[in-house]
């Protein structure tokens, strides 16, 4: 990267932005891997199991009603507000959120109507009164999702972070109330799923008064609607497939289990591991490639629109070098200790067995974040809806096909798989319409072939500690060890270059 006035003076407002949420994101993500630490530990894992498979459907009823209005408002509202027509702006937000709500409490109506039917639906029956008590969080979402796409509209990053902060404090203070006043495993599970539906009813009010404070107001709409439904539809698709996708494996999984060997218990139990355990840390980079790809999206949107392939180039570029680091800072350190952090974490080691043995499929993970982010951005909205199809086809095989061979490692080899093949499409389409220099790739076998010696190292230092039975904290030195090495390697090949963040801005 260039490091001159001009880069400094273009990146500046970027990498803010980013390490603005990047913190936010990190505590609201720090808190909510503490609580469902608690959670793991107040109910088993065949409960976390069932407890998994009700939130993946009731993911896919938030996706069809809210996934594609945050974005979409924020672009509208965005535009209406670089005219200085803030009354657009605010009927924007408002014609969303009056037209999710009614769509939420039609299908809450329903679903309450002909509940029974649901039953057919859950593989185990104890999972229709956990997503039933879920039913006030679809319908608040509603309103949360439209108005926090409004403070993004804003570039209110900071009231758009903090919305999602006060909704895991929240979360986390009601399910730790509502746990321990009940007794039974299921009655706390119970409870857990009640307070997710507290979190979002009272953090959708909290979003309302954020935007009202910030002088947004309750405006009128007048052909409002129409371009907003328009423009979120490939969006909400795209986020549509991946939820059913997860109600897919949430659903057949177990059962696939079930079919080779494993009672009905167990394939919950491990189902749970997976995807409570395992799966939360595999995606820990992408609450921090995530950040970076929020502000990312209306940058580029402005530059594709302005023609600027330069600016197009550079921040992609970066954005993909930044990716193939944050992932393999972090892969070292979980394949040499993962066993350890999940011992630790969760009390259970087969959690850990799972994270050492697919911490690389945070590489493609991260990648593919960013490249589907830049598409969307770019307008290429159905052709990442394609690429993530063709990708799920893959996952979805490999559910089918491999528990048989594998058991529950088919899930994981299945993500990794589906992951690979979207970011290659993704990365293909970009190059396609901006072309861009593939150094990403360069630095992915840099940081690959350094990441070999440092997993080795830390692999075996953490062996002879636990010969020793050293304390928890010697493992976590161990991690920070393997952590450091990758970014000063990184910082020395200049993968990662933060005289953007640092150097002072010079004089022309």
């Amino acid at each position: 990267m260039q490091t001159g006035c001009k880069h400094i003076k273009s990146f500046k407002p970027i990498v803010k932005a980013t390490l603005i949420i990047i913190l936010f994101t990190g505590i609201t993500r720090a808190l909510g891997f503490a609580y469902r630490i608690y959670l793991v530990n107040v109910i088993d894992a065949e409960s976390l199991g069932i407890y998994q498979i009700a939130l993946s459907v009731f993911t896919v009823l938030v996706t069809i009603t809210s996934s594609g209005v945050p974005v979409t408002v924020s672009r509208t509202s965005a535009k209406y507000r670089a005219v200085n027509d803030y009354k657009s702006a605010n009927g924007a937000v408002m014609s969303a959120a009056a037209f999710m709500f009614v769509l939420a409490c039609v299908f809450s109506i329903l679903i309450l109507i002909f509940k029974n039917l649901f039953s057919f639906v859950f593989t185990e029956q104890r999972c229709l009164p956990i997503f039933l008590s879920l039913i006030p969080a679809f319908i608040a979402s509603s309103i949360y999702s439209a108005f926090r796409g409004g403070l993004w509209g804003q570039k209110a990053f900071v009231a758009y972070s903090v919305t999602e902060l006060l909704e895991e404090i929240i979360l986390i203070l009601f399910g730790i109330i509502l746990t321990l006043s009940v007794d039974s495993v299921f009655e706390k599970t119970l409870s857990a799923a009640a307070a997710i539906s507290i979190s979002y009813c009272v953090a959708a009010v909290i979003a309302v008064i954020i935007y009202i404070r910030r002088g947004g107001k309750f405006s009128k709409f007048n052909n409002q609607l129409k371009p907003l439904l328009t423009n979120s539809a490939p969006v909400t698709g795209a986020r549509l497939m991946s939820a059913i996708l997860t109600s897919v494996i949430a659903l057949i999984l177990p059962l696939q289990l079930t079919m080779y060997g494993l009672t009905k218990s167990q394939a919950l139990a491990e189902f749970g591991i997976v995807t409570g355990m395992t799966l939360p840390l595999l995606f820990l980079p992408g609450a921090i490639v995530g950040s970076l790809a929020l502000v990312l999206v209306p940058e580029i949107s402005h530059h594709n629109e302005l023609k600027n392939q330069a600016e197009l180039k550079k921040r992609i570029e970066g954005a993909l070098n930044f990716a193939v680091a944050v992932s393999l800072i972090i892969i070292p350190a979980f394949v040499a200790c993962g066993k350890e952090l999940c011992t630790f974490l969760y009390k259970n080691e087969k959690s850990g067995e799972y994270l050492q043995a697919f911490a690389f499929m945070m590489l493609p993970m991260s990648l593919n974040n960013i490249a589907s982010s830049v598409l969307n951005s770019l307008g290429k909205e159905y052709k990442a809806l394609r690429n993530y199809c063709i990708g799920a086809i893959t996952l979805v095989l490999c559910i089918f096909i491999l528990p048989q061979f594998i058991g529950v490692y088919a899930l994981l080899v299945g993500y990794i798989l589906n992951l690979l093949i979207t970011a290659a499409l993704n990365i293909i389409c970009i190059n396609k319409h901006i072309k861009i220099s593939f150094k990403f790739l360069l630095n992915t076998v840099i940081l690959l072939v350094i990441a070999a010696p440092v997993i080795f190292f830390g692999y075996n230092l953490q062996s002879i500690f636990n010969l020793l039975k050293a304390p928890t904290f010697v493992s976590i030195a161990v991690m920070l060890v393997c952590m450091a090495s990758i970014v000063l390697v990184s910082v020395i090949f200049k993968i990662l270059d933060f005289s953007m963040i640092f150097k002072k801005r010079e004089s022309k």
